[in-house]
């Protein structure tokens, strides 16, 4: 077998490896994709924020008015009972007549991001974080 013959075989070679690899990588894909398929319920909870329809989005609202004083204004779900609600560190009442968490407070300007944070009733931990920006009337 001459040198030209030996370049050929060895490069028939390096295309077949090439191409195995290929196949290999393809198969890889294809079994992951089907993974992702199968067990889309799963890891969607697994990435999901946990308890994140606490408050209500459409009622609550944090303003400012012409004395620039600060209004936080926070509606929870129906049936959703809280033990404290925080509004950048700073606890909200809740008024039983409004049926509301509600903070009066100043110090913020136009577009100030206000944190509120909900904790469930008999327990430590967060049920829902969301960020309000405060806007004036």
């Amino acid at each position: 077998m001459g040198r030209l013959e030996k370049a050929r075989a060895e490069k028939s070679k390096g295309k077949t490896n090439i191409q195995r690899l290929f196949l290999v990588i393809i198969a890889l894909l294809i079994v992951v994709a089907l993974f992702i398929a199968i067990f889309q319920n799963q890891l969607a909870e697994l990435f999901a924020a946990p308890d994140a329809d606490f408050i209500d989005m459409e009622r609550s609202v944090t303003f400012i008015d012409m004395f620039e004083l600060t209004y936080v204004r926070i509606y929870l779900n129906e049936g959703v009972e809280a033990e404290t609600v925080t509004a950048n560190g700073l606890p909200l009442e809740y008024n039983r007549e409004e049926n509301r968490w509600e903070l009066v407070t100043g110090g913020y300007e136009d577009g100030a991001e206000v944190a509120v944070t909900v904790t469930e009733t008999g327990g430590s931990s967060i049920i829902q974080e969301i960020v309000l920006i405060a806007r004036e009337l």
